[in-house]
């Protein structure tokens, strides 16, 4: 399937996605902080729990189709959405190198393997050195979060092809969130990402994918509208994020302190998360 061919050849209208040129304005760029080592703790992940993730998805994997997509800032922010919602879940940084999740989400940085609790959120960091550890640890962190009741949301960065995500991607019940920068070069790069889906996983695994569209500027576009009417069934959702300044900031994102409108359009993200995994683990 040549999806490039059959719905980015009409554009969306003039002017309607601003070319690469353009600065992101909504959503965070790609983190490049220093490897993180492993230490102890993995198992410490044992204390109250708000209503179990028993539903739904084992997890939710957000990444961007490129750098400064939005993929940490939508991770943290989904996390605190379902947080308040009373769903048991995890925000785990799961990029190569380790990246800002923890400082922009809890407030400060934790070392691999520790885990803390804030705000209705379990705040975690799973980034090793070693390819093969990096796998390892994806695995065994999935499955402890699992039994314990958590839905894990993992913050990929700006790739879903790297190694230590194998294992979470080979999980049938694994939705993934796919962050759009409503900029030409990020929408210019999702047709590569669904036929790596599709190629890898499987044309069903499409079914589990939720394209998220993060605004950059204030102001609707027509991107979310477009994609909608060319992707159509091929995809789980496709849901839009309203541009925000306070995200742009790359400080502390804090849920209480958020618009109204950036609440709503995270909270109908949640439910539709929810509502997509729902169905991909009921197929057959």
């Amino acid at each position: 399937m040549n999806w490039a061919t059959e719905w980015l050849d009409d554009a969306p209208g003039e002017g309607a996605v601003p070319d690469a040129t353009s600065a992101p304005t909504g959503m965070d760029a790609d983190p490049s902080s220093a490897a993180e080592t492993e230490t102890a703790g993995d198992q410490d992940i044992e204390m109250a729990l708000p209503i179990p993730a028993a539903a739904g998805p084992s997890g939710v994997l957000v990444a961007g189709v490129c750098g400064g997509a939005g993929a940490t800032c939508s991770a943290l922010t989904l996390a605190a959405a379902l947080g308040t919602a009373q769903v048991a879940v995890a925000a785990v940084d799961a990029t190569a190198d380790g990246g800002d999740l923890l400082e922009r989400g809890y407030g400060e940085d934790v070392p691999a393997g520790e885990w803390v609790f804030s705000e209705g959120v379990l705040w975690g960091r799973r980034a090793l050195g070693s390819p093969d550890g990096e796998s390892l640890a994806a695995a065994s962190t999935h499955a402890l979060l699992g039994a314990a009741g958590y839905l894990p949301i993992y913050d990929a960065g700006s790739t879903l092809r790297a190694r230590r995500l194998a294992p979470l991607l080979v999980d049938r019940a694994l939705a993934i969130v796919l962050v759009v920068a409503s900029r030409g070069d990020s929408v210019n790069r999702l047709p590569g990402q669904l036929e790596w889906i599709q190629s890898t996983l499987g044309e069903e695994a499409l079914g589990s994918v939720v394209v998220v569209v993060a605004s950059t500027r204030p102001g609707q576009t027509p991107v979310a509208e477009h994609l909608r009417a060319h992707l159509g069934n091929r995809v789980g959702a496709i849901c839009e994020i309203s541009h925000e300044a306070s995200l742009a900031s790359g400080g502390p994102v804090r849920w209480n302190e958020l618009s109204e409108q950036i609440q709503g359009d995270f909270e109908q993200l949640a439910k539709t998360v929810r509502n997509v995994g729902d169905a991909w683990v009921a197929r057959p």
